[in-house]
């Protein structure tokens, strides 16, 4: 910055006769020349000092601001990213949650259901221990050979008190006129055990026997004079 410029110089005054008076006012006046030159060259200087001292601040301030506007912005999108981050955990933990929830709903059925097999493992084992010691009595009693009685069995074929051997036969009622039960068939008209049954075959051929006799037989009849009947072949 240019200064403010004074315009003295010296040998400025007009030249004029030299008295003891005038000398000592010159003299003066040079004295006063010199300290306003002396004054003007520090007014100079300090303002060429002041202003270039703050425009050199006015530099320093400027950047300084430009790089706090930097900082600024620098962390203006730190906090943008943040921000978004900060958006995405929330959404993964909402999805998290959600799906706590739903695994701790399945995780309740799956309990229900164990519990319910636990029931019925329960109920079943207590069917087999039940199933067990009937075939160890079971056991035990064909271990000892002991014959077993049949009470009753509704066939209609003589099995009632029938008894069961230890090999698990049953023997059952021979039929006789008394009691039902088993008998052996026998085709023919002749057999005289009273064991047997006929056939109906051979039912069927003694009744047509017994016909062909009595035709036979009635045919025999005769008629003496007395009126006497006889019979013969």
């Amino acid at each position: 910055m240019a200064g403010i410029q004074i315009p003295f110089t010296q040998n400025t005054f007009p030249t004029v006769v030299q008295t003891p008076q005038a000398n000592l006012a010159y003299g003066q006046a040079n004295v006063a020349l010199n300290v306003a030159q002396s004054a003007y060259a520090a007014a100079n200087s300090a303002v060429a000092n002041s202003a270039t001292g703050a425009f050199n601040q006015a530099n320093a301030a400027y950047l300084q601001a430009n790089t706090a506007a930097n900082t600024g912005n620098i962390a203006y999108s730190q906090s943008n990213n943040a921000l978004s981050i900060a958006n995405v955990a929330n959404t993964i933990a909402t999805l998290a949650g959600e799906n706590a929830n739903t695994a701790l709903y399945f995780s309740s059925e799956a309990l229900s259901t164990a519990n319910a097999s636990i029931l019925q493992s329960t109920l079943a084992y207590g069917q087999a221990n039940s199933a067990y010691s009937e075939a160890n009595a079971a056991y035990a009693l064909a271990a000892n050979n002991s014959n077993g009685t049949v009470k009753s069995i509704s066939t209609g074929l003589g099995l009632s008190g029938g008894v069961i051997t230890a090999n698990g036969t049953i023997s059952a009622n021979i039929a006789n006129t008394t009691q039902q039960g088993v008998t052996r068939l026998i085709d023919s008209v002749v057999s005289t055990d009273s064991g047997n049954a006929a056939t109906a075959n051979a039912v069927s051929t003694a009744y047509s026997l017994a016909n062909a006799a009595y035709t036979v037989a009635n045919s025999s009849i005769i008629t003496n004079p007395r009126n006497a009947l006889y019979y013969g072949a």
